[in-house]
């Protein structure tokens, strides 16, 4: 039932292998709690879409205990500079705790249906759905943005600590991420194919950075955009 399992298994182990042995060197980048919880979201979201594609309801067990484990994150509030500025379009923010909340329950959901009768499988996903969480909060930032458009945030970040920001799309849209300084120098960028991006930078002093979030696409998509 599980013929797709090994490329599962080797993703996993290459994952932990990054966020564990390779942690000493990214630590000298980016060694900060948030910047980390950030990186683990990106991580469950690809682990998400392989447990999608093959119906693996291991992958979908190991992304809702990462959810499961995500620590309170905070960071500043995004102010939006250009783009899809019209006063109906869908925006706002949410509690990180109940988009988490809301994201595990879907794909526990999704792991019993894929583990059929296999009741050791189900006996791991209910062990899941009783842990409890460690209290993600934080706020999400949530908006849309139209094809083939770009919008830009300005937000300050603090000087000698670590970055990152994160942003995943809706209906399986590819978004380019650009981090700029106030000059329009890169900083920063994420052109991966895929629904999600992620950026980690070292601002050496208090500055504003632009965001740019970049569709590409001829669809428009609601996007969420998470930092620290």
């Amino acid at each position: 039932m599980f013929s797709k399992q090994p490329r599962f298994f080797l993703f996993a182990f290459s994952a932990a292998f990054l966020l564990t042995f390779a942690a000493p060197q990214a630590a000298e980048k980016a060694s900060n709690v948030e910047v980390e919880t950030l990186r683990k979201v990106n991580l469950a979201r690809q682990i998400i879409q392989l447990g999608i594609e093959d119906k693996d309801p291991f992958a979908l067990i190991v992304a809702a205990r990462i959810f499961r484990e995500i620590p309170p994150i905070e960071g500043p509030p995004p102010k939006k500079i250009s783009g899809n500025l019209a006063e109906d379009r869908s925006t706002g923010s949410e509690q990180m705790s109940l988009v988490l909340d809301h994201s595990v329950g879907n794909l526990l959901k999704k792991a019993r249906e894929f583990a059929g009768d296999r009741q050791d499988i189900l006996a791991l996903i209910e062990d899941i759905a009783a842990m409890s969480p460690r209290g993600a909060g934080g706020v999400i930032h949530l908006d849309q943005i139209l094809s083939g458009k770009t919008d830009a945030y300005e937000i300050t970040y603090e000087g000698k600590k670590p970055a990152a920001l994160y942003i995943e799309a809706q209906d399986n849209v590819d978004l380019d991420l650009r981090i700029e300084d106030k000059a329009g120098k890169k900083i920063c960028e994420d052109m991966r194919q895929g629904v999600t991006s992620l950026c980690e930078w070292d601002p050496e002093e208090t500055a504003p950075f632009v965001i740019k979030i970049i569709n590409t696409d001829d669809t428009p998509t609601e996007y969420i955009l998470l930092t620290n």
